[in-house]
């Protein structure tokens, strides 16, 4: 079910960021006002551009990240994004906006 009171349409606003920076970005997140929550989780990333990982990374082969999702509507995932930018976040992270066609809570049948 889509949640009928959003007035922008809704997005989910996926960010990578270096692990080292995982707190700091979970701090700032928990600032911003239109933030009702987030998952956070650990993900590994690969890269041709050897300049983008220490030293160990390279050894290894990959950079661990930290990934935050938000599911927002439109117009809070820029506020979020400007947050980020004035919290000089925004030059480590990568992001990505993807459209959210539903979104919803599925209980059992014996709940409903």
């Amino acid at each position: 079910m889509v949640n009928a009171q959003q007035q922008s349409p809704q997005v989910m606003l996926t960010l990578i960021v270096p692990q080292s920076l995982a707190d700091a970005c979970a701090d700032v997140l928990m600032q911003i006002p239109v933030v009702q929550g987030f998952t956070q989780d650990a993900v590994l990333g690969f890269s041709r551009r050897p300049s983008a990982m220490s030293t160990a990374e390279q050894v290894a082969g990959r950079q661990a990240n930290s990934r935050f999702q938000l599911l927002l509507g439109e117009d809070e995932a820029q506020i979020v994004l400007a947050n980020l930018a004035q919290q000089q976040l925004s030059g480590r992270l990568h992001y990505e906006l993807s459209a959210v066609l539903a979104h919803g809570h599925y209980l059992p049948a014996e709940v409903r």
